[in-house]
């Protein structure tokens, strides 16, 4: 693509899935895994936790194996690590928007003009610009692109913003030509 990209204007309200998406996508700043993987690890974790609990804490409490009560606990260890396992994604939703909310970041009305000089944006009637040398890395997922500024810190852009697969593609073509940490679909 030789020559100066057009403007692509962009005009969209940022909501709490946006934000959810941008957290998931992250990555942590110890191990470098995204929210998703984290999110994956942690009901892993419960999963072998209960696992262990129901093989061990009979006989910690005394059980023999042929006690009546025995049979009781460990399904009752099964459903309650199952409920635990089953509620952590929700819960991690749960808590972006409570964060949102208690910082009152959202729903916020966002307007954007990204060219090959950078990322201008419109905020609660404050303007900045970004250049494409301080976004880190990108992020095109199924229903969203992230343009990662930091570990946590970035641009959300919802791709109902962008009324049609043309806008999409200029989008993908000005992103892939100024961010050398490029993930797509296929590669997240």
């Amino acid at each position: 693509m030789s020559g100066e990209t057009r403007p692509i204007e962009i005009s969209y309200q940022l909501k709490d899935d946006d934000l959810f998406q941008l957290v998931m996508h992250s990555k942590s700043a110890r191990f470098g895994w995204s929210g998703r993987t984290i999110v994956k690890v942690v009901m892993i974790y419960i999963a072998i936790v209960f696992g262990l609990l129901i093989y061990f804490l009979p006989g910690l409490m005394g059980m023999v194996e042929d006690d009546p009560g025995i049979l009781p606990l460990r399904i009752g260890l099964l459903g309650a690590g199952a409920i635990l396992v089953g509620f952590y994604p929700a819960y991690t939703r749960w808590y972006t928007r409570r964060a949102s909310l208690a910082y009152q970041t959202l729903p916020l009305q966002l307007k954007l003009v990204m060219d090959d000089k950078g990322i201008q944006s419109e905020l609660l009637d404050q303007t900045g610009t970004t250049g494409w040398k301080l976004v880190q890395r990108a992020v095109e997922t199924d229903s969203h692109f992230l343009l990662y500024l930091s570990r946590m810190r970035g641009y959300i852009i919802p791709k109902s913003a962008l009324e049609n697969e043309e806008r999409r593609a200029a989008l993908r073509d000005l992103i892939a030509k100024h961010v050398a940490d490029w993930q797509t679909p296929t590669t997240v």
